[in-house]
């Protein structure tokens, strides 16, 4: 309308008249005095609507403003737990969350804690899943910076949250963080028993323990006794039946206790169906398996994993073990051709020294020294 106005000036034209009339009424003006009228008129309306909407807009405006306000104080409360001032970082979170509504300070956390980067993405998942539900913010906080002391090694703190105060077990996060604890002081005994008396009500959160448990059990250099297990087997489900993570553990657990039939089934049966790098490798590394079946089984899945270098490793392991020494250096160098590892250079190191190869055993041996493993799960 405004442009119409500026342009019917600048034209200098004349745009025509309108007339009203009705009844004895009668009313005539000119076409531009008509839209220059309902400009206004709209105008008008427009503000008159802005002014009764005011206190909404002024609402508005606070809650921005106090959002902003308690985003600013929670990156400080973040920054405390990643200094590892983790009673500064409890005391700086509680007040947010004193004086503030509860969704109020679980939405600006939330929005804050996304840019963090290096925050744990398990932890970034619980912010979603575990803090709406619980009571009250206060052990949330506490189990957010138990979660960070933890992983920052911090065991000291740690204990004088999860073991002297109850209510921070009631929940499953509270649970697993007591468990992964526990695991991490090799506390072994003590992690078993809690295990067995606090399962998790979450099945993804209790499959993650129950990986972390056998992985810490089977490479603890004190095996515990094998009957120490029975009354966390119950809890083997399917679910950690298909993880690599899960199957890497228990089998290698099962194989120290010499139950080497049992260990290489378990391993067999996720590979059938899945695949992972670091279990195909950890399976061409029982030596005390039928090998023949093993390299059987290997050679069958080159079609379907043509550039896999982990299975090129496997492949050169259980030759090594068979005995097929020109094979084994063969499947060897296939596999840092691919891609360079550390296990396929000791590997090829101990070939070299059986030729007698000894410059050669010794490079390799160097370069394994500064090389990743380079398996993925």
């Amino acid at each position: 309308m405004l442009t119409t106005i500026g342009v019917a000036y600048l034209s200098g034209s004349d745009l025509g008249n309108v007339s009203i009339s009705y009844q004895t009424f009668f009313y005539e003006t000119s076409i531009l005095n008509s839209i220059i009228a309902i400009s206004l008129s709209f105008l008008a309306l427009r503000l008159i609507l802005l002014i009764f909407d005011l206190p909404t807009f002024i609402k508005l405006f606070l809650q921005r403003n106090h959002q902003n306000k308690l985003r600013s104080q929670i990156k400080k409360g973040i920054d405390s737990l990643l200094a590892m001032d983790f009673n500064k970082a409890i005391e700086r979170l509680n007040h947010i969350a004193k004086n503030s509504k509860r969704g109020v300070f679980i939405e600006a956390l939330g929005a804050q804690i996304a840019y963090f980067n290096d925050m744990p993405e398990h932890t970034k998942k619980l912010l979603s899943l575990e803090l709406p539900q619980f009571p009250n913010e206060k052990i949330f906080i506490k189990l957010l910076a138990v979660d960070y002391a933890i992983r920052y090694k911090d065991y000291d703190f740690v204990k004088t949250i999860i073991l002297e105060d109850e209510s921070v077990i009631t929940c499953d996060w509270g649970k697993f963080l007591k468990a992964l604890y526990l695991l991490k002081v090799k506390e072994f005994s003590q992690a078993l028993y809690f295990i067995e008396k606090n399962p998790l009500e979450n099945e993804e959160a209790q499959v993650k323990l129950l990986s972390i448990l056998f992985n810490k059990l089977s490479h603890s250099d004190t095996l515990i006794p094998y009957e120490n297990i029975s009354p966390i087997k119950p809890y083997i489900s399917k679910a950690f039946l298909k993880t690599a993570k899960g199957v890497a553990g228990l089998s290698l657990f099962e194989y120290r206790h010499k139950h080497y039939e049992r260990a290489a089934e378990l391993v067999l049966q996720f590979l059938q169906l899945n695949w992972s790098e670091k279990l195909v490798a950890q399976y061409a590394e029982f030596e005390k398996v039928n090998n023949d079946e093993k390299l059987q089984f290997l050679e069958g899945k080159l079609k379907k994993y043509p550039q896999c270098h982990a299975l090129r490793y496997a492949l050169a392991q259980s030759c090594k073990h068979l005995g097929i020494w020109g094979k084994a250096r063969s499947f060897s160098d296939e596999s840092m051709k691919i891609k360079s590892s550390k296990k396929s250079l000791i590997i090829s190191a101990d070939l070299y020294l059986r030729e007698g190869q000894y410059e050669n055993a010794l490079s390799d041996l160097k370069r394994a020294s500064y090389t990743l493993e380079n398996f993925n799960w």
